[in-house]
């Protein structure tokens, strides 16, 4: 029932998000003019229903500083739709402006990717200049063109047309009618912007974690099913385990893979070696038994997702050689410091005698968040079995990876057999059942 409403929604969305686009093309402006005026109205009529309550809330007796901060929000929303209404010719050129930084930060990025590939020697790094140029040269065109307004639509047009493809086609392949192709080939996806899934992990856990508590039905009926998978669970051979930390970039996510009962994790474990706001450092992969890697997690007061994934013997024979590339570039990495033995990795790593590996080349010789993080050495091991996840921006997150692993586990014969959330009740109830 849930597969055949999200291919519905997905092919829907699809089929608006190509209206939207043909729109660009044709209407130009007014297509924004018109989206300004629905959320000018959005606005308003929020507003106006916020300042009633406040009113309301003044008979009940609620607290003063409830009645400030809501009688704030609604201020704010009708100022907010009130400038948008005077300056509705202001928003297609902010519109216009802000693609165009952004294009200029993702050439920024990428460019920055180059400059640490080039360091370290790594191979394929002229795909990530290429791509640096292409958002550069957009970047300038919205930014410094006299047609930038023309242009810039016109992309925004496209990319629209070719979202609402990929999504039609993800809602086609939930279809009951559709058969999964486990030989399939990786292929370029079109996604969202970063900031749209950025903090997707994080807020996903905390829905997940206000499910455990809530004693309404739907809630405590996903508790059960929940636990009843876990439960019953037959470990695959290949798990992704995407978990949050608390704060900082932690709240960003981080992915695991666990092969074989053994978890492989790369990240910016170095304390020593952090720079740039912990931004990049030395790259740090770290291999240890599952079971006290999940142990460990749930001590930490952590909630995992987990994905099991079915791999055909071809498949295990490419990952496992992925594996052996990857850790041949590696040299045994001790810790040699205070502050590394007091920092998350000594911690971790004294709970669960976890192996620690530095790179001595190559693209993950150095950790950059936006770039060479744990969702691309994930990526590029368990992209051997055929996983599109590859984005056309050049930059993997955790919460892309979250969403393609949702979308991909409602799929009739996905490769992904088992999907569950895992937090320190339910690891419990199944330890103590297993004694």
């Amino acid at each position: 029932m849930r597969a055949s409403y999200e291919n519905l929604n997905l092919i829907l969305r699809g089929l608006i998000a190509i209206i939207v686009g043909l729109s660009l093309f044709v209407f130009q402006e007014w297509v924004i003019i018109f989206f300004t005026q629905v959320i000018v109205a959005f606005l308003y009529i929020n507003g106006g229903a916020k300042f009633v309550q406040v009113v309301m809330w003044q008979r009940s007796n609620r607290r003063l500083t409830e009645i400030m901060m809501q009688l704030f929000v609604a201020s704010a929303h009708l100022m907010v739709a009130s400038w948008l209404l005077l300056e509705q010719d202001f928003t297609t050129v902010f519109l216009v402006k802000s693609i165009g930084y952004y294009q200029i930060l993702m050439a920024l990025i990428n460019l920055f990717s180059f400059s640490l590939m080039v360091k370290d020697d790594a191979g394929n790094r002229v795909d990530v200049l290429i791509r640096a140029l292409i958002h550069l040269g957009f970047g300038l065109s919205s930014l410094i063109l006299p047609t930038a307004i023309n242009s810039t639509l016109n992309r925004v047009g496209w990319y629209f047309i070719l979202l609402g493809l990929a999504s039609i086609m993800d809602g086609r392949e939930l279809s009951d009618k559709a058969t999964y192709r486990s030989g399939r080939r990786r292929r370029w996806r079109i996604t969202a912007p970063i900031w749209f899934t950025l903090l997707l992990p994080d807020s996903t856990i905390q829905k997940f974690n206000q499910y455990f508590t809530n004693k309404e039905l739907d809630a405590q009926q996903f508790v059960q099913q929940n636990r009843e998978v876990y439960v019953n669970y037959d470990p695959l051979a290949l798990e992704v385990f995407i978990h949050v930390g608390k704060e900082g970039f932690n709240r960003v996510g981080h992915v695991d893979i666990s092969y074989q009962d053994k978890v492989y994790s790369y990240g910016n474990h170095d304390i020593e070696s952090r720079q740039l706001f912990d931004l990049i450092g030395d790259g740090v992969l770290f291999v240890v038994d599952k079971q006290k890697y999940i142990e460990y997690c749930m001590q930490e007061g952590s909630t995992v997702m987990v994905y099991g994934i079915h791999l055909s013997n071809l498949q295990k024979i490419a990952l496992e050689a992925e594996l052996a590339a990857i850790k041949k570039d590696t040299m045994v990495w001790h810790l040699t410091t205070d502050a590394q033995r007091h920092d998350y990795i000594g911690r971790m790593q004294l709970a669960t005698q976890a192996q620690l590996y530095k790179f001595k080349r190559g693209k993950f010789k150095t950790y950059f968040v936006m770039g060479t993080n744990c969702v691309l050495l994930a990526d590029q091991v368990i992209g051997t079995s055929g996983m599109d996840i590859l984005a056309l921006n050049g930059i993997l997150t955790p919460g892309s990876y979250l969403a393609y692993f949702e979308r991909e586990s409602m799929k009739k014969g996905s490769f992904i057999s088992a999907k569950f959330v895992i937090n320190e009740g339910i690891y419990q109830e199944k330890h103590i059942a297993n004694q």
